[in-house]
């Protein structure tokens, strides 16, 4: 898209129908081995105190062995659709008036940032799929910033 020197470029790409399940946060919240720290979401466990809370009993390092970890729960699975914007760019070409009598025939300056981010309801730090479905750690994909100038002479 072109309008008064300025140029916009988008590319994105996105993915539908699929969903995620999140065992890390699952394994968090179960505190299996008592050997993490822990997450916010803990503090809305169920407890006498709190009866209503989103999520089970939180039981540190499980010491009295009742295994209430690690027990698959649709509240640990996310849809996984995504729209991801991959590239993006931004650049503006001066004015060929600013340029005259110092010799440069064009100049466009230019800004493109790549793997900005994801549009998803998911909590997963990549929504992207997985071939089990399951995403337990990981990083995500860098993000990257480019800033340029074109001059012709």
């Amino acid at each position: 898209m072109l309008y008064k020197g300025f140029k916009f470029y988008a590319r994105m790409d996105y993915a539908l129908g699929f969903v995620q399940l999140d065992d890390q946060r699952l394994w968090f919240m179960s505190m299996g081995q008592g050997t993490y720290n822990t997450i916010e979401e803990t503090k809305d466990s169920w407890t006498p105190e709190n009866p209503t809370a989103k999520y089970p009993e939180y039981r540190w390092a499980d010491q009295a062995g009742s295994n209430n970890y690690y027990r698959l729960s649709s509240q640990f699975v996310y849809k996984g659709d995504y729209l991801a914007f991959r590239e993006v760019a931004l650049s503006y070409s001066l004015p060929s008036s600013l340029l005259e009598g110092i010799g440069m025939k064009a100049v466009t300056l230019s800004v493109t940032g790549q793997n900005l981010g994801y549009l998803t309801a998911s909590k997963l730090n990549n929504p992207e799929g997985f071939s089990s479905g399951a995403q337990w750690a990981g990083y995500s994909v860098p993000k990257t910033v480019i800033f340029g100038v074109d001059v012709k002479f």
